[in-house]
């Protein structure tokens, strides 16, 4: 049996702490002793050491939240084989929130060197950019993000491919599709769209959305954007800027009040890392206990 002090000194948090999570319902209910002071037992602390790999200091995204917070149901009720299958899909989660990263920042170096836009079938899915296991070495040239926007001179309209009035349906996507994709919901697409990020074209008498390999790849930089914390505003500023020559001001556009922390991909990436490090640790964890 353990106090709170006690799991609080075992699980290097404060004792508050613990109460905020029983506060919360994010641990089983805790017994009280006669005198009414609270009696956690071994699993509580499991849960807390759980929660302490969970709730780092950085937001991961809402995937990566919805992912963890399986896990932390199916421990509340203390169903082991659930909940460490749910940390096997966190895991998963986490390496393809960076493989989504990574593609992003290969758009975006693509663009800062003036190349041709990267094929039209490298941004189909099923050829993943690397494995979850190696994505920590998958990193632009030492160069952070917004270092690889300076000098930027993004691909406009005119430079890129000619394409075709009316594209073969099977070389597109419609909305439902791409929001899949990305791993947004359509109503973020139709945010993105309200909000001025990307421009989609249309076609056919009910002017039908649809989304080339140019609409992914910008829908990929916006996600990584939005992940690392800038705003609809910051974003739009830095579109509009790069879409007509402008990398210079475009970079200033991407300026925010945390710079230090959130502006750049590798450190989204290194984001990634660390909760990825910390998930590895609850599978461990979930292991040594005979789950």
């Amino acid at each position: 049996m353990y106090r709170t002090s006690d799991i609080a000194r075992k699980t290097g948090i404060h004792p508050n702490t613990v109460r905020f999570y029983e506060r919360l319902g994010l641990i089983s209910p805790v017994a009280r002793s006669t005198n009414g002071y609270r009696v956690f037992d071994d699993r509580h602390l499991v849960q807390v050491k759980v929660l302490r790999c969970i709730y780092l200091d950085e937001w991961p995204g809402e995937a990566i939240r919805k992912a963890s917070l399986k896990i932390v149901e199916a421990l509340k009720v203390w169903d082991l084989e659930t909940a460490r299958r749910h940390a096997q899909s966190y895991q998963a989660t986490i390496a393809a929130e960076a493989e989504k990263a990574l593609l992003a920042i290969e758009i975006l170096s693509q663009w800062a060197a003036n190349s041709e836009l990267i094929s039209e079938t490298d941004w189909v899915p099923n050829g993943a950019l690397t494995s979850p296991s190696t994505f920590t070495s998958r990193r632009t040239t030492g160069e952070t993000l917004l270092e690889s926007f300076y000098p930027l001179k993004m691909l406009n309209s005119e430079e890129l491919p000619a394409s075709k009035d009316i594209p073969n349906p099977s070389d597109v996507l419609n909305r439902r599709e791409a929001a899949a994709l990305i791993g947004v919901t359509p109503e973020a697409l139709r945010n993105w769209e309200r909000n001025d990020l990307i421009q989609v074209p249309r076609q056919g008498r009910h002017q039908t959305r649809f989304y080339r390999p140019r609409e992914i790849q910008r829908l990929q930089v916006i996600y990584l954007l939005r992940q690392a914390r800038f705003s609809m505003s910051a974003i739009h500023r830095c579109f509009t800027l790069l879409d007509a020559g402008h990398p210079e001001e475009a970079l200033n556009a991407l300026k925010h009040p945390h710079a230090e922390a959130l502006w750049t991909g590798d450190r989204w990436l290194a984001v990634l890392e660390m909760f990825a490090a910390k998930a590895d640790e609850i599978d461990d964890l979930l292991r040594s206990i005979g789950c």
